[in-house]
């Protein structure tokens, strides 16, 4: 498994939490930054000129799971490389999971993080009256693992 982020600060922490390598690349870098790697699957949380790069460098028969557009909304690939390459393109519809599977999920998430299966990275914890900060810093992309407010 790779990771990839923008900035160098990030890739130590992208391979402490298990990636064999961290690619420090944007969108005009991922392709060259991927030579030699042909994914299986990759999972694309930011859409944009990101997903060109990863068409390209999957295996055939690679798949992508699309579940956000950080970078953008829109994005540009080249079709014919989609189906000679045979790939699928997945999205994530977490507006379209009812109650009761969201419960179900959170459960099984918290269950999870109990029993030390399931890690994540705590950031900062900001006080609530600093949340103009939080804001600031994710627009920034200037936050490594997770902000969390205190609500007490």
């Amino acid at each position: 498994m790779w990771g990839q982020t923008g900035h160098q600060a990030k890739a130590e922490l992208i391979e402490q939490l298990g990636a064999e390598r961290a690619v420090v690349a944007g969108p005009e870098e991922l392709l060259t930054a991927l030579d030699g790697l042909e994914p299986t699957v990759a999972f694309d949380p930011l859409g944009g000129g990101f997903v060109e790069p990863v068409v390209e460098a999957l295996s055939p028969g690679g798949r992508i799971v699309s579940f956000g557009t950080s970078a953008a909304p829109e994005v540009e690939f080249n079709m014919r490389s989609l189906y000679r390459k045979g790939l699928s393109l997945l999205g994530y519809g977490g507006m379209l999971v009812t109650p009761e599977l969201r419960r179900e999920g959170l459960r099984a998430a918290f269950e999870a993080l109990r029993a030390g299966e399931l890690k994540f990275v705590v950031d900062e914890v900001l006080p609530l009256d600093r949340v103009n900060d939080a804001f600031r810093r994710l627009a920034e992309r200037s936050v490594s693992g997770k902000l969390m407010l205190d609500l007490r």
